[in-house]
């Protein structure tokens, strides 16, 4: 049994030293080949307990001094213009790293963790697919709400809010059941 894990708050298998915690984050980026900010990679590890922030913070920092993960040179701009968080990769020594010690990880720990990614970039994928804007009006709240396709939108609808924190409500909602509203429209409409 696995008893400093269980004392620290970690699930079995999770990275309790600095060590182990580098070879998670390498792990990560590789496998799912594609640039994440530290909070990006500190959600993926925390939502299954896999590693604290402090010992993942001190790991993110090692990996950057030893040049095995590097700044991502495409920055994101979001719709109001703002520059995103740095995203990271990994360069050829952290993608040696990944796949020497890959056999390190246990294999229930290496499928909580990509578990975990999937969840986590198809959550970002959701947020980044609909947008919802609250804007103040004379009496209220106009909550405007918007699923991107690839062509034309999936749906549009604005909605009124007497108020701010039903107005927030909706946005929570609609981010979270998006899909499932426009099936429900699609079907009474269609029906």
């Amino acid at each position: 049994m696995d008893y400093e894990n269980i004392i620290a708050g970690l699930s079995p298998g999770g990275a309790n030293k600095v060590y182990e915690a580098r070879i998670l984050i390498c792990f990560l980026l590789n496998s799912v080949d594609k640039p994440l900010s530290k909070t990006d990679i500190n959600n993926i590890m925390q939502y299954q307990s896999l590693v604290n922030y402090f010992t993942l913070s001190q790991a993110f920092n090692d990996l950057i001094e030893d040049e095995q993960i590097v700044v991502y040179k495409d920055f994101d701009i979001d719709e109001n213009e703002n520059i995103s968080e740095k995203k990271y990769i990994l360069t050829k020594r952290g993608q040696q790293t990944s796949k020497v010690f890959k056999d390190t990880i246990g294999v229930t720990v290496r499928d909580k963790l990509s578990s975990a990614a999937s969840k986590y970039l198809k959550d970002i994928k959701s947020l980044q697919d609909n947008i919802v804007k609250i804007e103040k009006v004379v009496d209220g709240y106009m909550v405007a709400c918007r699923v991107k396709d690839i062509g034309s939108d999936l749906i549009t609808i604005n909605l009124f809010s007497p108020d701010k924190e039903t107005a927030e409500l909706i946005k929570k909602n609609f981010i979270n059941k998006s899909l499932q509203l426009y099936q429900n429209i699609f079907d009474f409409l269609t029906s």
